[in-house]
C-alpha cells in the first residue's frame, strides 16, 4: 500500500561527488583528442608579437629630437648608451678645453676614452694624454681625478717609470718655506704636495706592475719588444713588487684589509688578471664586440623601475637637465627638483603605484606631426675635407 504520494529521492547529477563531464561538451574548450595528438599542434616556434613594432623605434628616435652620427664619430653600444669614439673625444678636447663649461670630469672622461688606443699604440696616444694632463694642471690645478686617470693611462701604455714618478710626486713632502713664510716652489708643486695617494692610486700601481711585468701580446706570442724586456727587467719579480705596493697602501690607510695580506692581495691580483688589457687575448677588456648601431635597438628602454623612468627622454629635456646639474641646482636622478613632491615620494619611488593603462600613442605609435622635435642641423659647419671624415673607429 502506497503510504506517501510525494517523491522520496529524485535521480539527479547533484548527488555525484564533484563535477562530471556528462552534460553538453564544449569541444573547443576541451577537445576529444589524445594528448599526443594535441601536442602536434602546440606552436612552440611561434613568437609573441612585440608590444611595439620594430618600425616605431626610428620614429620615436626622431620624435625625441635625436640624430644619427657616422660610426667614426659616435654610436650607441650594446647597452643602448651613447658612446663617442676616442678620436672624436680628443677633437672635442682640442676644441673645448678652454671653454667655461669644460670641467675636470671632462678631462678625465677624455683620458678614459683614450685608454684602448693607448694600449694599442702608446707612442702615438700617450703624448695626447700628457697634453691633457698639462692643460688640466694649468687650469684646474693638481687633483686626484687627473693624477689617477693619467697614471692608469700610463699603466696601459706600459710606462712604469712614469707611473712611479707620479706616485713619488703625490707622496712628496710639502715644499720648504722661507723666512717670510712663503713657499719657495711653484703653486702647481704645492698643489701636488697636497695630494695623498688613495686606493685608486695604489690599484693603478698594481695594474702597472702586472701589465709591465709580462710581455705584451703583439700577435706573435714568442716575440718581445725592447720596451717589454726593459719593463720586465725593471719590475724584476712583478708579483712581489705589486704586493709591496699593496702593503704600503694598507699601511697608509688607503686600503682596508679584512683577511691576511697575502690573501687580500691575491684577490686583487686575480681580479686585475680577469680584467686583462685592451690589446690582450683574454680578460674582460679584450672584448671587441661593441654592438655599435646608429640608433638604439630599443627606444623604450628603462633606466629605473617602471615606464615613467625611461632611459631616452626628449632632447630638450636632457639639455635642461644637464644645464641644471652644471649650474649646481638641487636635482635628483632625472633632473627633478628635490622640493617637488614629498619626502615619501622621493624616498619610495613606486612606479607600480602610478597609472599603468595605455595612452593613444601606445596604440598608434609615436606622433609624427605635432609632437615631433626638429633635429640638429649643421648648416653652418664647414664641408669635410675630401668629403670624408678623418676619424678612426673605437677600437
Amino acid at each position: 500500500m502506497l503510504r506517501q504520494s510525494q517523491l522520496l529521492l529524485k535521480k539527479g547529477w547533484t548527488y555525484n561527488p564533484g563535477r562530471t563531464r556528462r552534460g553538453a561538451k564544449n569541444l573547443a574548450w576541451r577537445p576529444k583528442m589524445s594528448e599526443s595528438t594535441l601536442n602536434e599542434f602546440v606552436p612552440l616556434n611561434m613568437e609573441h608579437p612585440p608590444r611595439r613594432p620594430n618600425n616605431w623605434h626610428a620614429a620615436e628616435f626622431e620624435r625625441l629630437g635625436n640624430v644619427t652620427w657616422p660610426k667614426e664619430v659616435a654610436f650607441y653600444n650594446a647597452g643602448y648608451n651613447f658612446e663617442v669614439t676616442p678620436e672624436m673625444q680628443w677633437r672635442l678636447f682640442q676644441k673645448c678645453h678652454a671653454a667655461p663649461f669644460w670641467t675636470p670630469e671632462h678631462n678625465e672622461q677624455v683620458v678614459v676614452h683614450l685608454m684602448p688606443k693607448i694600449d694599442a699604440d702608446a707612442k702615438t696616444y700617450l703624448p695626447k694624454v700628457e697634453a691633457i694632463f698639462k692643460q688640466h694642471i694649468q687650469r684646474f690645478g693638481a687633483d686626484h681625478l687627473i693624477y689617477n686617470a693619467v697614471m692608469q693611462a700610463r699603466a696601459f701604455g706600459r710606462d712604469f717609470e712614469g707611473c712611479e714618478k707620479m706616485l713619488r710626486d703625490m707622496k712628496a713632502p710639502p715644499p720648504p718655506q722661507n723666512a717670510s713664510g712663503c713657499e719657495t716652489s711653484s703653486l702647481a708643486a704645492a698643489d701636488v704636495s697636497a695630494l695623498v695617494p688613495n686606493a685608486q692610486t695604489y690599484i693603478n700601481m698594481i695594474l702597472a706592475v702586472q701589465l709591465c711585468g709580462k710581455p705584451r701580446e703583439l700577435g706573435e706570442m714568442h716575440k718581445r719588444t725592447i720596451n717589454m724586456i726593459l719593463a720586465v727587467q725593471l719590475c724584476g719579480k712583478p708579483r712581489e713588487l705589486g704586493e709591496q705596493y699593496f702593503k704600503e697602501a694598507v699601511a697608509s690607510g688607503a686600503l682596508q684589509a679584512v683577511m691576511r695580506l697575502d690573501t687580500e692581495f691575491s684577490m686583487w691580483w686575480d681580479q686585475l688578471l680577469r680584467l686583462g688589457s685592451f690589446s690582450g687575448s683574454s680578460g674582460h677588456l679584450s672584448n671587441k664586440d661593441e654592438g655599435a648601431t646608429p640608433m638604439p635597438q630599443n627606444m623604450w628602454a628603462l633606466w629605473g623601475w617602471g615606464r615613467y623612468e625611461r632611459k631616452f627622454t626628449p632632447r630638450e629635456e636632457s639639455i635642461n637637465e644637464r644645464a641644471d646639474v652644471a649650474s649646481g641646482s638641487p636635482v635628483t636622478r632625472r633632473g627633478k627638483m628635490r622640493l617637488e613632491g614629498s619626502v615619501y615620494d622621493n624616498v619610495r619611488r613606486q612606479p607600480w603605484a602610478k597609472y599603468q593603462g595605455l595612452f593613444p600613442f601606445d596604440f598608434n605609435g609615436p606622433q609624427k606631426s605635432k609632437g615631433s622635435v626638429a633635429g640638429v642641423n649643421f648648416s653652418g659647419a664647414p664641408a669635410p675635407v675630401h668629403n670624408a671624415l678623418k676619424c678612426d673607429k673605437a677600437f
